[in-house]
């Protein structure tokens, strides 16, 4: 064989060899592209079902936050009914113990309209909160001359604490007209 044939046989033996790596390249390409052709397909027929289970959850979210806020009114409507038309004095205090709220009733218990006694609570709390602000230490920590057992500080704090009961009592020992001890029933009610 001569040099120019053997060269033309490696040359058509290299040429088959780059015609079949060719061939695979091209298989796996294309390979390839179906299998990103099903990702992209799958991946987006998750994102478009995890939207649909997003938007049904946003949905149930909003229709459970909907029935929450209509118990809450359902409740709001039949403490005011209860409030409003009891015989007792209904209070209610936020955690700082500011009262928030005062029953209709307090008109007929004690005189005032419920705007007038929250006005007056907040002017004693006032009182009281600015004389303990003006106190020093040595003062805090003197006996209290109505309770000698608790500095004044502490019979201060008692006093700011029982404020609004101590001036329901004192209301009705001066409309009786005189020093009979009024008899209290006090009715806590928390939920």
């Amino acid at each position: 064989m001569s040099l120019m044939s053997e060269v033309r046989r490696v040359a058509s033996e290299m040429d088959a060899e780059e015609r079949r790596l060719l061939e695979l390249r091209k298989r796996d390409a294309e390979n390839a592209q179906t299998a990103a052709g099903w990702g992209i397909g799958i991946g987006s027929i998750l994102t478009v079902a995890m939207s649909l289970v997003s938007l049904l959850s946003v949905h149930h979210d909003a229709e459970e936050l909907r029935r929450t806020a209509e118990q809450l009114a359902e409740r709001e409507q039949y403490f005011r009914l209860l409030t409003e038309n009891s015989s007792d004095l209904v209070r209610t205090h936020d955690l700082s113990g500011q009262t928030t709220y005062v029953s209709p009733s307090v008109e007929r218990i004690l005189g005032y309209t419920p705007e007038e006694l929250l006005r007056y609570a907040e002017y004693g709390r006032a009182k009281c909160v600015a004389f303990l602000r003006a106190m020093d230490e040595a003062a805090a920590a003197a006996p209290s001359a109505v309770k000698p057992e608790m500095s004044t500080y502490e019979f201060q704090l008692y006093t700011l604490r029982h404020h609004a009961h101590h001036v329901a009592q004192l209301n009705l020992i001066l409309r009786q007209g005189g020093a009979t001890p009024v008899k209290w029933v006090n009715r806590r009610v928390s939920g």
